[in-house]
């Protein structure tokens, strides 16, 4: 799983080469994801302080900062499921992707001497 991992800074650059729409939609939700979860830590962390020296009401605003820091987290969760769709539909490369797969695939040969590996997504594309 760490190999799939350490292709994401690739698969940024391959995708802005291969589809630049999709790029651009990638780079919106990461930004978002970056300023809320960044604004949304902040404000926490200063309500926080405000609540304990201040006034206790200050409490409140926790809430919202938190609230706001999760849908950060939730942007960039979409922002990775385009990059996930991208190697999916093989719009991208990902060696790491495509090892994990022959591994798996290797792995299924020997526990059935009967298995046939499944067609890929590009062989059911129609040309």
């Amino acid at each position: 799983m760490g190999d799939l991992l350490q292709d994401l800074p690739q698969l940024r650059t391959r995708l802005y080469t291969a589809s630049k729409d999709m790029y651009g939609d990638y780079d919106r939700l990461e930004a978002e994801a970056d300023l809320r979860v960044n604004v949304g830590l902040a404000g926490t962390v200063l309500s926080g302080v405000l609540a304990t020296q201040v006034d206790a009401l200050g409490a409140v605003v926790c809430i919202p900062m938190t609230f706001l820091a999760y849908r950060g987290l939730t942007k960039l969760r979409e922002a990775n499921d385009l990059l996930v769709q991208a190697v999916v539909t093989e719009l991208v490369k990902s060696t790491g992707f495509e090892e994990y797969v022959d591994a798996l695939d290797s792995n299924r040969r020997e526990a059935a001497p009967g298995y046939q590996k499944p067609r890929r997504w590009r062989a059911l594309r129609p040309t």
